[in-house]
């Protein structure tokens, strides 16, 4: 039988979307966090996105949550695309 899988994205490459989108308001590092504020009205619990300096790669859900908030999927599927071969959907993984 086979298992469905999702990519996972490797968190330099995620850091450096956040680090290039013009909606960052500010940058916070805190032990092992990295916390990104975005720009914006609402209080700051809304407009903060954190990634942990300690984790390599992050689940494909996170990644393309993160990267909607930042305005920035299209850029988030390309590397799918180019790093992954990963196009439309999920794929397979057969043992």
């Amino acid at each position: 039988m086979n298992q469905t899988n999702y990519p996972s994205v490797d968190r330099d490459f995620i850091i450096s979307l956040f680090e290039s989108a013009d909606c960052i308001e500010g940058k916070i590092e805190a032990g092992s966090t990295i916390a990104y504020i975005l720009k914006g009205s609402s209080y700051i619990g809304k407009r903060t996105l954190y990634i942990r300096k300690n984790i390599k790669e992050i689940h494909f859900f996170e990644a393309s949550g993160l990267c909607i908030r930042i305005k920035k999927l299209h850029e988030l599927t390309e590397w799918y695309k180019r790093e992954k071969g990963f196009d439309q959907g999920e794929y397979f993984i057969t043992p």
